[in-house]
């Protein structure tokens, strides 16, 4: 069925008759003429956020359709509870999830668990050569048991099984045959494994709360295990757009930094919110109003009459490019920047006072994985569709056929040495060296004349030269391999030093740092504001340690927020994450430039053989050898790796 729909793409459908609705009824919204129910389906995005910001009262979670299709398997559950319990049973979910914290109060506990499965995942893959979505649910589904139940229940599928069957069975809603004895065998072994919980799980932080009986603190559990579900769908989706999208995946690459630390990892959480609101896992969400609700001002005021049932398509409203810019994009930093909360529609975990409870710990759970995994494994997605940064998402995607192969390991049994993301060029380099300057300067043309600039990018990274040398730029030096480097390659406007001698900047940290600020905006505004810096150093001869001029170069650069760049300076939000892969990569780069590809070769100062004559900075560079072709065949491989 779910091949079906992809291959129909059956949710652009309710996007188009979406579409069609409003510009028929206008802002809406409209009923369905159904015997014996009234449904109104709701068209506008402000009545979206009227709607999930006015629950319980008058819009109600705990819709007629909701309440037979989960009592199946959560009879008690808050999301089908009307009446006085129903706010005890949201305060319990709330605490025991930790719902108003990025990082749950086990989350180290639970950063364990996901190390350990994350691990179990990647040896599969690589000892198979691939990974499939089926087997990664296997996966998933053990870490699920482990982080609800403990360790006894990770192979336990019976219970998970029984589960979705209840779950599969109440999608026929009113048509459902009873299935009193499926459900009384699936909460005998819940209370099993909740009867004496193992510390560090949710089953445990649900035992620390007090709780009256008709609250039923256990009846609250199922509903948290079938959430994961929904969230290792929109997972295996996260991962297929990471590896499709070189770009996004350096930057994944960067927040995966430590996958150990339970860290919040934005980055990964907004990827994991787009691959949400690109494929939702709840495709309508339902309410039921409890009183009259009157709709529209003056002659187009109507009423809706308590008892009618409120739907919401989320894919229609997710995906409609008549209202949303980056409607078919994968646009992460949406959630990043604000962009997403001018949208009352992005509603990935629905909103207001019954958004999902377990939003952070979703998140902090699929991010975690997610830095797990890519600290392992370079994925590659090898299933149809292709996704692709240059074209339209699908809108409907079937995450049961996915599937991603070569993938690689270093030797000390982690990743690759470097990560390289496909469709990127990892370069380690400093800015005041001559030599790196000349080597991007002719990747930058060659990629050009390639016709592959919105192809291949360059994820620029540190090689911290004053700190492998242990002394400030020696200005000598660069006096003697100016003249060189800028006979090869004249058109970069190369100028020894000409401004006051003591402005010369002894250190060009603060300048390689502002490019890993700028990388964490694109890697275009990386490749810009590195390309600037340069320029104003052996061009301009400007000192590029001060942190004024290091803002005025990033003021000329397009692709670069230049305000948003001097607040991460001012934070020093990249200084630490730059270091800490310099320090981690000291032995494997060998100076700069070195560069980094995704088909794991790599190469030192492409096509340049020299040696030096004399002795340190009283001596000057002799060029043996300069293959000027050396580098368009760099591009050429890295665009496509065999």
């Amino acid at each position: 069925m779910v091949r079906l729909l992809e291959s129909t793409q059956a949710d652009s459908r309710a996007v188009a008759r979406m579409q069609r609705l409003r510009e028929e009824f206008g802002r809406g919204p409209v009923e369905l003429a159904l015997p014996g129910r009234r449904i109104v389906v709701i068209l506008d995005p402000e009545d979206v956020g009227r709607v999930l910001d006015h629950a319980p009262d008058p819009f109600h979670p705990a819709n007629l359709e909701k309440r037979k299709a989960l009592q199946w398997f959560q009879p008690h559950g808050v999301l089908i509870t009307r009446g006085a319990i129903r706010a005890r049973r949201r305060a319990l979910n709330e605490a025991a999830l930790d719902a108003g914290a990025e990082l749950h109060r086990m989350a180290g506990q639970f950063a364990s668990v996901i190390a350990e499965e994350a691990e179990a995942i990647a040896a599969a893959a690589l000892r198979d050569g691939r990974l499939e979505s089926f087997e990664f649910m296997r996966g998933w589904w053990r870490l699920v048991r482990r982080l609800a139940f403990g360790d006894a229940a990770r192979t336990d599928e019976r219970i998970t099984d029984q589960l979705l069957r209840l779950r599969k069975a109440g999608n026929w809603s009113f048509l459902s045959l009873p299935h009193y004895r499926r459900r009384a065998q699936f909460f005998d072994q819940l209370y099993r494994y909740v009867e004496n919980p193992q510390p560090g799980t949710l089953s445990a932080a649900l035992a620390e709360l007090p709780a009256g009986g008709a609250v039923d603190p256990v009846g609250q559990m199922p509903q948290w295990i079938f959430a994961f579900d929904a969230a290792g769908m929109a997972l295996c989706r996260a991962l297929a757009l990471l590896s499709t999208h070189p770009e996004q995946l350096a930057r994944a690459l960067a927040d995966a930094d430590d996958p150990d630390a339970p860290l919040p990892r934005p980055f990964l959480r907004a990827s994991m919110l787009e691959s949400v609101r690109l494929w939702p896992t709840t495709p309508t969400i339902l309410r039921d109003t409890t009183e009259d609700t009157a709709w529209r001002d003056g002659p187009q005021r109507f009423t809706v009459a308590a008892g009618a049932g409120l739907m919401i398509v989320t894919p229609a409203f997710h995906r409609d490019d008549q209202l949303l810019p980056f409607a078919n994009q994968f646009a992460p930093d949406i959630w990043l920047d604000g962009t997403a909360h001018r949208y009352r529609q992005l509603v990935p975990f629905s909103a207001g006072p019954a958004e999902c409870p377990g939003r952070n710990l979703v998140l902090f759970t699929t991010s975690t994985l997610i830095a797990q995994l890519l600290s392992r494994l370079r994925l590659a997605l090898v299933s149809t569709p292709q996704l692709s940064a240059e074209r339209p998402l699908p809108v409907t995607l079937n995450q049961l056929t996915l599937e991603w192969g070569r993938h690689t390991r270093r030797a000390d049994g982690r990743a690759l040495t470097v990560d390289v993301a496909p469709g990127t060029i990892v370069a380690y380099t400093d800015i005041a060296c001559a030599w790196a300057t000349l080597a991007l300067h002719r990747l930058y043309r060659a990629r050009d004349e390639a016709n592959l600039t919105g192809e291949l990018r360059v994820d620029l990274r540190l090689f911290a030269l004053e700190d492998v040398n242990q002394f400030a730029i020696p200005k000598r030096l660069l006096d003697a391999e100016i003249p060189v480097v800028g006979a090869l390659e004249p058109d970069f406007g190369w100028t020894p030093w000409q401004a006051d001698p003591s402005t010369w900047p002894i250190t060009t940290m603060p300048a390689n740092e502002a490019v890993q600020a700028a990388k964490h905006q694109s890697l275009r505004a990386g490749e810009e504001l590195d390309m600037a810096l340069r320029h104003a150093f052996f061009t301009d001869n400007r000192p590029i340690a001060l942190h004024h001029e290091i803002v005025t170069v990033a003021q000329r650069c397009p692709s670069v927020d230049a305000d948003r760049l001097a607040a991460d300076l001012d934070s020093g939000s990249a200084r630490a994450q730059m270091m800490r892969d310099y320090r981690a990569h000291a032995s494997d780069v060998q100076g700069s430039p070195h560069f980094f590809l995704a088909d794991g070769s790599d190469v030192h100062n492409p096509g340049i053989t020299l040696h030096w004559v004399g002795t340190g900075s009283a001596g000057f560079p002799v060029v043996d050898h300069d293959d000027r072709e050396a580098i368009a065949e760099l591009v050429r491989r890295a665009a496509r790796p065999e």
